[in-house]
């Protein structure tokens, strides 16, 4: 994987962690709102129920006080009104105090809501910069390896160039065989400086391998350089087949 596919990788996974901590509290915040209008429905149900209760009892209690006041013959008499003006009375101060609670309880929960919505809020977006940059540290670091593998591998293919251009001004017949130049190197040298030049690193998964393509070029372009002796580069095409990187 090459260093932009992997700088890409990194930015896609920073978007789609991020994304996914946002809906997982945007989640959160959906069931604090649906247990909060549950809550508001309840406290609805209980305060007409009650209201109802209250109301039910009121006028059971005055028809109870108006049957008594009718067997003494007080049915149309002041006391009568007087009990109706008290009963009704006595009703909405009662209805009164339970809309009152009714009206803190239901504050008291749209405060907790409230509140509870804006740490959601805030606890989704410290997680999530806390991830973007945890994931940006990743990236920078990844990158950072990927300029150190470029910058030895770029530093062992100037070592293999220059080894090659050594030998093609190598002359002398001390360096130089029947079948031509037997370089110093040995067959199992130059491929050990071949694998080291073909090796790459895979900075999504941080790990290193050697590409067989690479292999192959460079095997392929020492077998074809008649200026080296064929026996020299006959046991370096030997060597690299039988480790399966040139068939």
């Amino acid at each position: 994987m090459t260093t932009k596919n992997s700088v890409e990788a990194i930015l896609q996974r920073m978007e789609e962690g991020t994304e996914a901590i946002y809906a997982q509290y945007r989640e959160k915040a959906r069931q604090a709102k649906a247990s909060y209008q549950q809550k508001r429905q309840e406290l609805d149900t209980d305060f007409r129920e009650n209201a109802r209760g209250l109301t039910g009892a009121a006028q059971v209690d005055l028809a109870g006080r108006l049957t008594g006041l009718s067997d003494l013959g007080l049915a149309s008499s002041g006391a009568a009104d007087q009990a109706r003006i008290s009963s009704r009375t006595a009703l909405l101060s009662s209805l009164g105090k339970l809309a009152l609670q009714h009206a803190r309880e239901s504050a008291a929960a749209r405060t907790a809501y409230e509140n509870t919505a804006a740490s959601l809020e805030t606890e989704g977006a410290e997680k999530a910069s806390k991830y973007r940059d945890t994931m940006t540290r990743l990236l920078l670091e990844q990158q950072n390896k990927d300029r150190e593998f470029a910058e030895k591998q770029e530093l062992s293919r100037q070592k293999l160039a220059l080894s090659r251009q050594k030998l093609a001004q190598q002359t002398s017949s001390k360096n130089s065989g029947t079948d031509g130049i037997v370089p110093p190197e040995k067959p199992t040298q130059m491929m050990e400086a071949i694998l080291k030049g073909a090796r790459k690193y895979n900075t999504l998964y941080g790990y290193s391998y050697v590409d067989p393509s690479a292999v192959k070029k460079a095997v392929r372009k020492i077998i074809e350089d008649e200026h080296l002796s064929k026996t020299w580069r006959y046991q370096v095409y030997v060597i690299a087949r039988s480790m399966g990187y040139y068939t």
